[in-house]
């Protein structure tokens, strides 16, 4: 189950933000969590489509792709939750109930932990 309040990790979100300043980009990390939202979306379409099709293989591939990704702008909770998503397809016994309930706890995690992700790197710098 997601939490209510999504781990962000916060060492990441400071990454970003050298990254912008050092690169005179003050928002910067904002045009990265852009991209992140714009290929990540797809990503979750096509990862609800492999668990429909019941292709294992593309499940866990995409889930993977998609755990990367999250966890370069600090998406800890939903790297978390697509890590539980691999998991949950590679066991030997697959159950598509239980892998329809963690792409719901992926879906969930997405939503929540993106505006906890702008929100912070819309803070001034301390």
């Amino acid at each position: 189950m997601v939490s209510k309040t999504p781990r962000i990790d916060d060492e990441a979100i400071a990454i970003l933000r050298q990254i912008g300043i050092t690169r005179n980009r003050p928002h910067y990390g904002l045009e990265i969590l852009k991209l992140f939202n714009q290929q990540s979306a797809p990503l979750l379409t096509k990862i609800e489509q492999a668990i429909n099709a019941q292709i294992p293989d593309q499940i866990c591939s995409l889930s993977h792709k998609l755990k990367g990704s999250a966890l370069s702008i600090g998406a800890t909770e939903l790297a978390h939750t697509c890590t539980e998503l691999q998991k949950s397809v590679t066991q030997k016994k697959i159950n598509h109930l239980e892998i329809k309930a963690k792409f719901e706890d992926l879906t969930i995690s997405y939503t929540t932990s993106l505006p906890m992700i702008e929100q912070r790197l819309r803070q001034p710098n301390k």
